[in-house]
């Protein structure tokens, strides 16, 4: 284990640059998910001044296939949001301004669909 407790990765028979870099699973776990972002953001609607601004749920706010947002897919809230407050190398979205907008956007819609007593509209087939 390195200083931050994180478990440094094996290199034998791996073909993943960074893993043969040296880096710990922590880092290695961090770019995976950093080079996800992007398609994360394409799910959100980015949209200030639409209704459903924030919403993760792309088939809600772009197809109109569904008749309510699904409160799961609101839990992108969480990746943008570390990706915004973790430094690391190679990370565009560590104190961007956008990045911050996009997270709280998610979070204001998230409460917003949230029932008064706490509940969320779902949808299990």
């Amino acid at each position: 284990m390195n200083e931050n407790g994180a478990g440094v990765v094996s290199t034998m028979g791996s073909t993943d640059p960074a893993v043969a870099r040296g880096l710990t699973s922590r880092d290695v776990y961090a770019r995976r998910g950093l080079s996800q972002i992007p398609r994360l953001l394409s799910l959100q609607d980015r949209n200030e001044y639409s209704k459903t601004y924030g919403c993760f749920n792309r088939e809600y706010w772009l197809c109109r296939t569904l008749d309510f947002p699904s409160a799961i897919a609101q839990f992108g809230v969480h990746s943008l949001a570390l990706a915004y407050t973790t430094p690391m190398p190679d990370n565009p979205y560590y104190r961007q301004p956008k990045m911050l907008n996009w997270t709280l956007a998610g979070i204001d819609y998230w409460m917003q669909i949230q029932k008064s007593d706490g509940s969320f509209d779902e949808f299990y087939p």
